[in-house]
């Protein structure tokens, strides 16, 4: 039913539960729910329709590529969903928990209009200047060799697009340049994917950004914010929460 890119497993509606959210290309996203079926047993139940999570807020589907979650407020979640060229990002904020309910605030944020162009593929939210908001990075590149003789405003190969999360309610998130991010970074690229993680033991998260015929591309963080960061190792005791400790918060 579905043409599934991107999967991420989260919690919105807070119940301790584990939900999966489906980013599918040119049809209806999917959101399965982690619900008690009539046997007390847990069970998925697909609701993308029940809470507005299927389609973006014009009602019909995109190309939905790379996707993410992530508390970009305090107190506040969304979904972020990466989607083909002229298709700004999704962005579904949870609006209410009981019963869960989600609207694409791509427009409120400010994501909507710097998003709209590229064709976007990996897609991730992380704090990338240690400031405590999280940032949004997606990885960016066509699909057709020769789209720029078809639409002179297309390239195959494309800039990644990173943006910082301002903090301010009027103007969430705002596009990054390369005089602050640096040029190696919006490089063209036929993007794919991506990752982050702190690859150097600095702090700082470093990204790997991958495409089509080419070497993944490695991107040291070298920020000198001076803000501070910590590092916690999670682990359950196997008897109240689960080793891994997947699901915490």
């Amino acid at each position: 039913m579905g043409k599934s890119l991107g999967v991420i497993v989260c919690d919105p509606d807070e119940d301790g539960w584990p939900d999966i959210v489906v980013a599918n290309d040119t049809v209806r996203n999917f959101f399965f729910h982690n619900v008690a079926g009539p046997d007390g047993k847990r069970v998925f139940v697909e609701s993308g329709l029940d809470t507005a999570l299927a389609y973006a807020d014009e009602g019909k589907p995109r190309g939905g590529m790379g996707i993410d979650y992530g508390e970009y407020r305090p107190g506040k979640n969304a979904a972020v969903i990466a989607n083909f060229a002229n298709e700004p990002n999704t962005f579904m904020r949870v609006e209410r928990t009981k019963p869960l309910l989600f609207s694409d605030a791509a427009i409120a944020v400010c994501l909507a209009g710097p998003s709209r162009g590229p064709l976007k593929f990996g897609a991730f939210f992380f704090d990338y200047d240690l400031d405590g908001r999280l940032d949004l990075l997606t990885c960016n590149g066509h699909i057709e060799p020769e789209i720029a003789t078809i639409q002179s405003g297309q390239t195959y190969a494309q800039p990644p697009q990173l943006f910082w999360n301002t903090g301010k309610p009027d103007r969430l998130y705002e596009p990054v340049t390369s005089k602050d991010g640096g040029e190696d970074l919006f490089e063209p690229m036929v993007g794919r994917g991506s990752a982050f993680g702190d690859l150097h033991g600095t702090g700082r998260l470093d990204v790997v950004l991958t495409g089509n015929g080419g070497s993944p591309r490695i991107l040291r963080n070298d920020g000198r914010t001076g803000h501070h960061w910590v590092r916690l190792v999670l682990q359950g005791d196997g008897v109240r929460s689960n080793r891994s400790a997947i699901g915490h918060r």
